[in-house]
């Protein structure tokens, strides 16, 4: 998926790229592990743009405006068009990480000046996004984008509950925005351990036809591995059901070996 993004996005051939991306929303299309094929598609489309940025920045240059220009104009042209929009907006959050996350040891770039350039590309991310709704759309890449807009947000301004519940309503059976969710309710990110324990038990009431006691499994999954005083809070046996729960629904050997791997490392 990432290939074919990449290679129609070199093409500006957007039309299609569009279409693929709306395809992939429509039927839910994801990989054996849960990756969604929309986000593929989005990340391998922007892929040259994002990677030349970051790459000018560990190089302790501001990067040339030249790729995300292309980007903003590929969705001009296609106004109302909301995979375009998407690829575009993520592209400007993945360039606002890049500065956020520009280690202090690159010291030709101001420091002072990340904050504003993360900011920046965030706040044009927000705006993109702005007329297009995952709900209206159908479309679980829409609501997966405003919830990576949560790591550009203050603690005030976050929603993370609000969000994640409109991605996991539409694309129930995809177990990464439940763990996704997890680790964004953790202290560390503004959230609490008493809301991620609440959020994994309505998580798994909303997904009970689908994962049985397992939702409320993924969501703690991350979280746990990420912070060892989430399990003061821990329904244990619950935890146990969700995984018996998720391994008895879904015969899948990534999700397995998944199950496997983090049992053998706790």
């Amino acid at each position: 998926f990432q290939d074919r993004g990449q290679k129609m996005a070199r093409q500006e051939n957007w039309p299609a790229l569009s279409a693929a991306i709306r395809a992939a929303d429509e039927t839910r299309l994801a990989t054996p592990g849960g990756e969604m094929a929309t986000m593929l598609l989005a990340y391998g489309a922007r892929g040259d743009v994002t990677a030349a940025a970051e790459d000018a920045l560990y190089d302790g240059v501001v990067p040339p405006s030249h790729g995300i220009d292309a980007l903003e104009e590929a969705a001009e042209e296609l106004p109302g068009d909301y995979p375009t929009a998407l690829v575009t907006a993520l592209a400007h959050m993945d360039i606002g990480l890049a500065w956020r996350n520009l280690p202090k040891t690159i010291t030709q770039i101001d420091i002072t000046d990340r904050a504003a350039r993360t900011h920046h590309h965030f706040a044009r991310a927000a705006q993109l996004l702005a007329p297009h709704c995952g709900l209206t759309h159908d479309a679980p890449s829409l609501a997966a984008a405003q919830c990576a807009l949560l790591a550009g947000q203050t603690p005030s301004q976050r929603q993370v509950a609000d969000d994640y519940e409109a991605l996991i309503r539409l694309d129930p059976n995809s177990p990464k925005h439940l763990r996704a969710m997890g680790r964004a309710l953790l202290p560390e990110c503004g959230g609490s351990l008493a809301q991620l324990e609440l959020e994994a038990r309505r998580a798994a009431t909303l997904t009970q036809s689908i994962w049985g006691a397992g939702g409320y499994t993924w969501v703690h999954l991350d979280a746990l591995a990420l912070d060892p005083d989430a399990l003061i809070r821990l329904d244990a046996e619950f935890f146990a059901d969700g995984m018996r729960d998720i391994l008895a629904r879904r015969k899948n050997q990534h999700i397995a070996n998944l199950l496997a791997a983090y049992c053998a490392a706790a």
